[in-house]
């Protein structure tokens, strides 16, 4: 849980947060995992999770890098249904 020193600053784990600007920000995430494909975008959500869940990120970082990932397995998904549709489309002709 954030401690709160005054009424202007609150510390978390890594980000100091003053009066709604982030200052002296750690990296996001301690994970090196490239999201390629949807099996690193698996394991990404997974050390994501984890690292909210034990507080060394905050939720609006954890929010925007869901979301993200999730475009990304979207796109990914919608992709694939292409590249199906466009093979089943060639053997019918």
């Amino acid at each position: 849980m954030p401690k709160k020193r005054n009424s202007s600053k609150l510390i978390t784990n890594e980000v100091v947060v003053k009066k709604g600007v982030i200052t002296n920000r750690a990296p996001l995430l301690d994970v090196n995992i490239s999201v390629t494909n949807l099996k690193n975008a698996k394991r990404f959500m997974s050390k994501l999770i984890s690292n909210f869940v034990s507080g060394r990120i905050i939720n609006q970082d954890a929010k925007d890098l869901s979301y993200l990932v999730t475009v990304f397995i979207m796109a990914c998904r919608e992709a694939d249904i292409e590249e199906r549709i466009k093979k089943l489309e060639e053997k019918v002709k």
